[in-house]
């Protein structure tokens, strides 16, 4: 007989979040990924991955630095 477990993971696995044009530069990225790591800590995780990359968005090390994070 196999027996499971209910394993929760402790990494959150953030993808790509989008504000629309007219909402950049209001502080809504940074109120996004605010509550979302409010959230995430909440429930248990202990920390985040955010795989957000720059190519597209020159700003975004800036972001993931001021919500606690770290551009690598």
């Amino acid at each position: 007989m196999l027996r499971y477990r209910n394993l929760q993971p402790k990494c959150l696995a953030i993808k790509s979040v989008l504000v629309l044009p007219e909402y950049w530069g209001s502080g809504v990225s940074l109120m996004l990924f605010s509550e979302m790591i409010k959230r995430a800590k909440e429930k248990g995780y202990t920390w985040a991955d955010l795989s957000l990359t720059s190519e597209d968005n020159p700003k975004t090390p800036m972001l993931a630095e001021r919500v606690g994070g770290k551009a690598v």
